[in-house]
């Protein structure tokens, strides 16, 4: 074997995480653009379910008012105004970054790893940190 070779499979792996750094960062500015666009104080999306292709009902509040409407692709269609009474209105939740979510998976792969390089059988659930 001659040196190219070798240096295939790490320019490869090279060439890899080049493009999965790239996807990241693309993501992140992506994400910040958008909620830039999108978040407003006075309109937001509260809930949205999907009913068919194309077509969804959401509840949007507009200022203090919550209503419900019809979303398909070619037309938005008022349906009722909802008191915010009738609502379970939950928090919103924080974002996790990226970077978090890649460690919770890199952790959970590295210690069921440990647990089949070590022969242990695992029935129950690996335990959240």
């Amino acid at each position: 074997m001659d040196l190219m070779d070798y240096l295939q499979p790490i320019g490869i792996l090279l060439l890899f995480f080049v493009i999965l750094y790239a996807a990241y960062f693309t993501t992140k500015f992506t994400a910040k653009f958008q909620s830039g666009r999108t978040m407003g104080k006075n309109m937001t999306i509260v809930e949205a379910i999907s009913v068919g292709p194309q077509k969804t009902l959401q509840i949007v509040r507009v200022g203090e008012t919550y209503m419900v409407v019809g979303v398909s692709r070619d037309q938005i269609t008022y349906l009722r105004e909802i008191d915010s009474s009738e609502l379970e209105l939950k928090q919103q939740e924080e974002v996790m970054p990226f970077s978090k979510i890649l460690d919770k998976i890199v952790r959970k792969d590295s210690v069921e790893q440990s647990h089949i390089e070590s022969g242990e059988d695992r029935d129950e659930p690996i335990e959240k940190k």
